[in-house]
């Protein structure tokens, strides 16, 4: 999970990332802290106290444990940053990629990393003038408040999120003008030419390579739950089928009538598939035999198969045609994660960022 994801994924999931917290903070009569959501207040000392925050809540030092970082004097809540990393766990695992443990201290500084880049890119709008359209904010969080059909739900959704309705529209808003930095920096970004979709698709043939597969048929005779003798019969039983159809049965009526696999009323059609998609006996078995042979019986741990080839591809390059628009949509987030990420550097080495992990 290289920084550059994080980047992509700031400037591709920004305008969505409206549950996402975002210093928010208890009103200066439950914390007794400072409010410096809109403007911080003059100190006594002018001339010796800190420059007042863009936003959010100054760090309360009798309480730094409250915080994982401060940007330009901005604390950035603990509990936002926890439940940033918890939702990128749970949003890998759907996908089917759990992060292993070992990688969960690089996960935990990417996300600070984005978090800081966040603030950074939020103080810099404002710093810029730039302000939120109350109409665009409305929009935006009616839009959100229609998915839910009762205040009940509404409610259990702010609650999940750590937030109320107050930082929701707080984060809209935020929201709206990091994404008018981002938009208006992006602006002059050039478009990419065919010849670097060209070059890319030269230079990176192994993206585009379409491996060998097979197109294959096959019967099952389910061992699911049955006892030692009971396999012997099943298996007794996938040697007979296997020989009427090496004596000419027909495949796919013989399927239908005896196979106990899903796809037995397709007349046992598995489709097109490549290496690595079915478990290895059965892709071994698949992947040797010649196009119309029926194969020995297979087990695996569904039971006893027989497998007939019915086509094989040979591995090929996609076209360019194909590929085109993939690699030019790929080029040019490249394009803009480096002119976004080249920014965001410049913000973070003229601030003060002191991490508190």
């Amino acid at each position: 999970m290289p920084q550059r994801i994080f980047i992509v994924l700031l400037l591709l999931m920004l305008p969505l990332a409206l549950f996402a917290g975002g210093n928010k903070e208890e009103s200066p009569e439950e914390s007794g802290q400072m409010e410096t959501r809109d403007e911080a207040s003059a100190p006594a000392d002018a001339e010796t106290a800190e420059p007042a925050p863009a936003t959010g809540t100054r760090l309360d030092s009798t309480d730094p444990e409250r915080y994982v970082a401060t940007v330009n004097g901005v604390g950035i809540l603990r509990s936002d940053f926890e439940l940033a990393v918890q939702r990128t766990q749970q949003n890998y695992a759907m996908q089917g990629q759990p992060i292993s443990p070992s990688d969960y201290p690089l996960l935990r500084e990417q996300i600070l990393d984005q978090m800081v880049s966040e603030e950074l890119l939020y103080q810099d709008a404002l710093s810029q003038g730039i302000e939120p359209s109350a109409q665009t904010t409305t929009l935006q969080y009616e839009q959100m408040r229609s998915q839910f059909a009762t205040d009940e739900e509404w409610a259990e959704a702010l609650a999940a999120n750590n937030t109320d309705e107050d930082d929701l529209r707080f984060q809209i808003e935020r929201n709206q003008v990091v994404q008018e930095v981002i938009t208006d920096l992006l602006s002059d970004v050039g478009a990419v030419e065919q010849s670097e979709v060209q070059a890319f698709y030269d230079n990176f043939p192994e993206y585009f390579e379409s491996g060998e597969q097979v197109a294959a048929r096959h019967i099952l005779i389910s061992t699911e739950g049955l006892s030692g003798e009971e396999k012997a019969e099943a298996l007794g039983r996938a040697r007979a089928i296997r020989d009427e159809l090496r004596a000419g049965a027909d495949f796919r009526q013989t399927a239908i009538e005896k196979s106990e696999g899903p796809s037995g009323p397709q007349g046992g059609e598995l489709g097109t598939f490549g290496r690595g998609q079915m478990v290895a006996p059965f892709e071994e078995a698949a992947f040797a035999l010649e196009v119309g042979a029926i194969s020995d019986v297979v087990e695996t741990q569904f039971g006893y198969h027989i497998i007939q080839v019915t086509e094989r591809i040979d591995s090929s390059r996609v076209p360019l045609e194909e590929v085109a628009p993939s690699i030019q949509q790929y080029l040019a987030q490249e394009k803009q994660a480096e002119v976004l990420e080249a920014y965001v550097v410049s913000l973070r080495e003229a601030a003060s960022i002191v991490e508190n992990q």
